[in-house]
């Protein structure tokens, strides 16, 4: 990830696009939103989102429905990338597979609860 001077703007190298500081904070809401209404079965796990400087997003996929929340707590995995990756991947515009094999994504944890997010997520 880059920072253009000239304009304040922030680019990701893989979904190649460019957000505006101040638009983080409203994507990051978005993103919360957006798995919120996604997420409408348990999956059983809980996971959390690390988006570096942008903070971390829990999601408690035990409770009925998911609970998706701004913060860190106790996870089963941990998958780490930028928020503007997050935001491409959940826009579809990011194939998770081939973030996790070119690491922009990192996964840590375990792998069968980072699956049943995947699982949940494209129910």
């Amino acid at each position: 990830m880059s920072t253009d001077q000239s304009n304040h703007s922030v680019s990701c190298n893989s979904c190649e696009q460019k957000i505006a500081p101040e638009a983080l904070v409203m994507s990051k809401e978005f993103l919360i939103e957006q798995l919120t209404n996604q997420l409408t079965s348990s999956f059983g796990a809980t996971i959390n989102l690390d988006m570096g400087e942008h903070g971390i997003v829990h999601i408690d996929g035990g409770q009925l429905p998911p609970i998706v929340t701004e913060g860190s707590a106790d996870a089963d995995g941990t998958i780490a990338m930028s928020l503007e990756n997050f935001l491409a991947l959940a826009k579809g515009e990011l194939d998770p597979m081939g973030a996790f094999m070119d690491g922009t994504m990192s996964v840590t944890g375990d792998m069968g609860a980072i699956m049943a997010l995947q699982n949940a997520l494209s129910d």
